[in-house]
């Protein structure tokens, strides 16, 4: 749970896509189609199933 923002400013966009690329390179030839976007995701909390007795809760850090 958290909450999600769509990156619009071309500045900070340009950043994110290039960490992006840093660890995923062959998607640059999609990177820049017009329904490509780049999100910033501000985690409150997770759950985590790992199968039988593995679940758990997860605090997220403060922003």
């Amino acid at each position: 749970m958290g909450i999600g923002e769509c990156i619009f400013d071309p500045d900070r966009r340009a950043v994110l896509k290039a960490r992006f690329l840093a660890k995923h390179p062959k998607s640059a030839f999609y990177a820049d189609f017009a329904d490509f976007s780049f999100w910033r995701v501000a985690m409150d909390e997770a759950h985590l199933n790992g199968g039988f007795a593995r679940a758990g809760k997860f605090k997220g850090e403060p922003s």
